[in-house]
């Protein structure tokens, strides 16, 4: 026996074809049509859409002046008694060589360079001595920042940091 299959629907119950005949131009011009109130929902939208990221810029600004306002912060560094270092993170050499270190509370201060602009990230008391010069020019122009840098100083004009010319002479333009 074969299984029992529907009938086909009768010409009557089926639906007209009216897509199958449009031409391309119809076509064209049926998608692009909009509602009466397209424009309406645009502009609903947009000016959610603009409120959400006013939202966010205003959330972004207050974080940055929150952070700019953090010079300094307390947390838990190694220091190596073997290497005389002091570190966030426990060097994988220090604790493969079985290193005497222990666990200790310091001072987090974070500074900007007035002339070239580095932020760096100083552990303890480390300002005091050699590590009071910038990384990056070596300059002993470094200054309180926020985390990450925030609240960067403007940096220091001088006529010494910029490119000299071919001709000996140091350029005041940009081109």
């Amino acid at each position: 026996k074969q299984p029992k299959t529907a009938a086909p629907p009768s010409s009557s119950s089926r639906q007209p074809e009216t897509v199958v005949n449009m031409n391309a131009k119809e076509m064209e011009k049926m998608l692009n049509r909009k509602s009466a109130f397209a424009e309406q929902e645009d502009e609903a939208w947009y000016a959610e859409n603009r409120r959400k990221l006013e939202k966010m810029r205003a959330e972004a600004e207050a974080a940055e002046e929150e952070a700019a306002k953090v010079t300094s912060m307390m947390v838990t560094a190694h220091k190596c008694l073997t290497c005389r270092t002091l570190v966030e993170r426990l060097h994988p050499m220090c604790r493969q060589q079985g290193h005497n270190t222990k666990k200790v509370q310091v001072l987090k201060s974070f500074f900007a360079c007035r002339t070239c602009g580095n932020t760096t990230e100083i552990l303890g008391n480390a300002l005091k001595g050699h590590l009071s010069r910038c990384e990056r020019c070596g300059k002993q122009d470094l200054v309180p920042c926020g985390i990450g840098g925030a609240g960067k100083p403007s940096l220091r004009k001088s006529r010494k940091n910029l490119p000299a010319k071919a001709d000996g002479f140091a350029s005041t333009s940009n081109f």
